[in-house]
């Protein structure tokens, strides 16, 4: 965040003017002004309203390759039908 529109742009934006894939972008919109209500309106628009939610993590120090397994079972096997597992 920045106090006026060219503050830190240079920086803050780097990664995403510098990516070498920005070209195949289906959409873009870097360095649009933003509010926070809109922010959070598109931050919540996955999960329907009137729904039970439900966020967890897990800390591992295994490798790839022991987790990746265990990973896919897990994706690959979500609790129902309207579950979102990012």
């Amino acid at each position: 965040m920045a106090d006026s529109t060219g503050e830190n742009d240079a920086d803050a934006l780097s990664p995403v003017t510098a990516c070498p894939l920005a070209e195949h972008a289906l959409v873009s919109a870097a360095d649009v002004p933003t509010t926070l209500a809109e922010e959070l309106a598109g931050a919540s628009s996955p999960f329907p309203e009137h729904h039970r939610y439900a966020a967890g993590n897990i800390w591992s120090d295994a490798d790839t390759a022991t987790l990746a397994p265990a990973l896919a079972t897990i994706y690959s096997d979500p609790p129902g039908p309207r579950s979102t597992l990012t």
